[in-house]
Formats: C-alpha cells, sequence, structure tokens
C-alpha cells in the first residue's frame, strides 16, 4: 500500500512530514497509520481517545470519543471511552472494523459480524456476511 504525506491543522498538529498509510476521522479526534505500522492520534483527549497502544496496526476506526484498531496478528485494540463497553473488544481475529458514536462493529476473519458498546437497537449481533 502506498503512502501519502498529510499535512495537519487543527488544535494539535499531526507532525511535520508524517506519511500515513490510512487515516480515520471522527467527533474532535483524527487517528492514522504511519509509514511504519505505528498509530497516532490527535484532537481532544478528554477520555484517552487522543492516546492509542503502541504496535504495529493494518487498520483504524474513529469513534465519537473512542477507537478500534486492527492489529498486525488482527486482533482489535480499542481506547478511549468505554461506556457501555464501546472500547472493550472481543477476543478473536478480524479483517475490518468500524466505530461509531456509541458502539464497534468488526468482521472477524471467517465473516461473522460483532458488535460491542450501547444497546442501540440492532447494534448488538452476531451473524455471517
Amino acid at each position: 500500500m502506498r503512502s501519502a504525506l498529510v499535512l495537519c491543522a487543527g488544535l494539535l498538529a499531526c507532525g511535520a512530514d508524517s506519511r500515513f498509510k490510512q487515516l480515520a476521522a471522527g467527533n474532535n479526534l483524527t487517528c492514522g497509520i504511519l509509514d511504519d505500522d505505528s498509530l497516532v492520534c490527535w484532537g481532544v483527549n478528554n477520555v484517552g481517545q487522543s492516546e492509542p497502544p503502541t504496535g504495529s496496526f493494518k487498520r483504524v476506526s474513529v469513534g465519537l470519543a473512542h477507537a478500534c484498531a486492527i492489529r498486525q496478528d488482527d486482533s482489535l485494540a480499542c481506547w478511549g471511552d468505554n461506556g457501555s463497553g464501546r472500547a472493550s473488544p472481543p477476543s478473536g481475529t478480524f479483517k475490518d472494523v468500524s466505530a461509531s458514536q456509541a458502539f464497534t462493529c468488526a468482521v472477524s476473519l471467517t465473516g461473522e459480524i460483532s458488535c460491542f458498546g450501547s444497546d442501540a437497537p440492532r447494534a448488538h449481533s452476531t451473524g455471517h456476511l
């Protein structure tokens, strides 16, 4: 995957000449995966949402005040606001993740969908694609 040079502006800059493989923007928060597969986040940080875990990642998604990312070993890592368990991912291996305002859903390597977090209508489900 090619990387792109990103110039950032706003409350906190992402760093001069940062090269990203992927970016995800949410409400007052942006996270990205750098060329070295590490994560960086910037923006509001009132519940730790701008403090991603260390390690190597291949996909990131940002919700309202939390974010989740898929590690190189295909496990999920989430951080920030853990209200209703939205930043408490299930164990397993995943190929996609999507964080929203109050819950997060992820697609396992076998195609099963797992959602965790708020009990919003139809948010909690497990199924196959």
